[in-house]
């Protein structure tokens, strides 16, 4: 028989809400993307988001950046795990 654990039952919310909060930093980047391409005058499509991504991440110097925008090319490309 399966106990309840508490401390088990804790961590994993704690690992969900940080999850939910990632993915909601990377949709947030996706927005701020959308809106650089849309005030720029340029036509949004998935291929000049990719470009626009593609440049943040050449340019950033940062790991922690690095890996929060190669997070968003699945989100980008819809290749998300479930």
């Amino acid at each position: 028989m399966k106990q309840y654990d508490p401390l088990q039952n804790n961590a994993r919310c704690v690992d969900n809400n940080i999850a939910a909060s990632l993915q909601a930093q990377e949709h947030e980047t996706l927005g701020n993307l959308v809106q650089e391409i849309l005030a720029s005058g340029k036509t949004l499509s998935r291929k000049t988001l990719c470009i626009a991504l593609l440049a943040r991440l050449d340019n950033c110097e940062d790991l922690l950046m690095k890996q929060h925008y190669e997070n968003i090319f699945p989100l980008l490309l819809g290749r998300q795990d479930s």
